[in-house]
């Protein structure tokens, strides 16, 4: 299993965020995550910050690709990057570094759950987000990310209710 980030897309701007520049798209190839194995140059697309865009263009500009892929096996460039090492080396930081203070129980994989945490919570639609985690159903981001929007049952009444008022 492998997962990679194709330097390709991103030069494709996306939806421009409230006061910043077009947001950039990545195209994010894995395998097995959730269920979901994709074939090689397969990808799906994720929004991106403008300025992880900047810095993962630049990091394309200063180190270059291959096979169109930013990342690749620290010791044989020609293969894909494994995808456990962000996570061996997310626990070599917190166990070799005195200056890291790293809340216990914190994992790389929790940014996956910060990204879709956040975007539920800012009322980004559940079909978006389930597409983004590559999750095969909407049922598998529901599943995990329903108590995010509790208020949603109470904000459809009031709707239906100004419909029905007008």
């Amino acid at each position: 299993m492998a997962g990679g980030v194709r330097q390709r897309q991103f030069g494709e701007p996306g939806p421009a965020g409230a006061g910043e520049a077009p947001a950039g798209r990545s195209g994010v190839t894995e395998a097995g995550e959730d269920g979901v194995d994709r074939k090689e140059g397969e990808y799906r697309d994720v929004p991106l910050p403008t300025h992880t865009r900047l810095s993962i263009l630049s990091y394309a500009d200063t180190y270059g690709t291959v096979d169109g892929y930013l990342l690749r096996h620290p010791r044989d460039l020609s293969k894909p990057y494994p995808y456990h090492l962000p996570h061996n080396q997310w626990q070599r930081i917190v166990k070799q570094s005195d200056d890291v203070n790293v809340p216990e129980g914190m994992v790389i994989y929790g940014l996956r759950h910060f990204f879709a945490s956040n975007c539920l919570s800012h009322n980004l639609p559940i079909t978006d987000v389930a597409e983004w985690m590559g999750h095969k159903s909407i049922d598998v981001t529901s599943e995990i990310y329903r108590h995010l929007m509790p208020g949603s049952i109470g904000r459809a009444a009031k709707l239906l209710g100004l419909g029905l008022a007008a």
